[in-house]
């Protein structure tokens, strides 16, 4: 059964972050939706107040606050899963500083979502358009620095699991021994 294609595509630790992003694209754009277009925030009492760094608050900066919040739920979502599916052969971590590892990931992304978000919608482009590709990008950013950091393979690891390959592939074999290695190999000749 693993050896059909879809088995084998789902080996691939890229493969599995994409699965389990696009669940976490999901998952954001249900909770983007409900707190921006059903969430029953009293938007009436700040929309128009102002505020020292942003000014008057309008629902432009109530998306990237709804945003904001989406992205920290999904956060945990995807931790769990891509701890648990993606990166199993991945080196095991304290939960502690491989969870603070990705949350400065997901940090970095929320940098670049919230930016391309900002910049997109300052651009004209519909919330909803510049959503997706603020997304997108995040996604790639996430997965690069996941791999190379937080979910790393060490070294050590790839080595343990080439020595127990080479190990495992003599298994049933009988090993050559010379008279000098081994006295006894002389009485088994005589």
């Amino acid at each position: 059964m693993k050896d059909n294609f879809f088995w084998v595509m789902l080996d691939n630790s890229f493969v599995r972050f994409v699965i389990v992003s696009l669940g976490g694209v999901g998952l954001n754009y249900i909770l983007y939706y409900f707190f921006t277009r059903m969430f029953t925030f009293p938007f009436e009492m700040v929309e128009g107040m102002i505020f020292p760094l942003i000014g008057r608050f309008t629902f432009f900066h109530y998306t990237l606050v709804a945003e904001f919040w989406a992205i920290v739920i999904v956060l945990f979502y995807n931790y769990v899963l891509n701890k648990y599916w993606t990166f199993t052969e991945h080196v095991e971590e304290a939960f502690i500083p491989q969870f603070t590892k990705y949350v400065i990931v997901g940090g970095s992304g929320v940098v670049v979502n919230l930016a391309t978000l900002a910049i997109l919608q300052i651009a004209g482009f519909h919330d909803l358009v510049a959503l997706s590709v603020a997304l997108f990008l995040s996604i790639v950013n996430n997965y690069v620095w996941n791999y190379l950091w937080t979910f790393r393979v060490l070294e050590a690891k790839k080595s343990n699991n080439s020595v127990n390959d080479s190990e495992s592939s003599h298994v049933g074999t009988i090993p050559e021994v010379s008279p000098s290695e081994h006295p006894e190999a002389t009485l088994l000749k005589r």
